[in-house]
């Protein structure tokens, strides 16, 4: 993730979501207090998985809150302090969807 201040005439380096990350792609951001994102992506690690987590822009560290493996496409939302992470799964009609209870002060 990079960010901009000028009104996108130039960008900061970009921020790496996780070590583990291999091919990182359809990222889902929130924005939450504090210069905070709730973000979901998927990556490949064999095979596609949806991570999901805290980034604080500030520190630009990440606290990875979940994971699901074969699933891609996510989604998240807020509402109060739960989180909500929808995706597709692989081989599978149902989505995949779970709803977490975090504290963002």
């Amino acid at each position: 993730m990079a960010s901009s201040v000028d009104r996108g005439a130039s960008f900061s380096k970009p921020a790496v979501f996780d070590s583990a990350q291999k091919l990182a792609k359809h990222a889902h951001a929130v924005a939450v207090s504090g210069n905070r994102l709730l973000i979901a992506w998927d990556d490949v690690n064999p095979s596609s998985m949806v991570k999901w987590g805290l980034f604080d822009s500030t520190t630009r560290s990440m606290k990875i809150l979940g994971t699901r493996q074969q699933a891609s496409y996510p989604i998240i939302a807020m509402s109060g302090n739960n989180i909500a992470v929808v995706a597709l799964q692989a081989n599978q009609p149902q989505m995949f969807r779970a709803i977490q209870a975090i504290n963002i002060r």
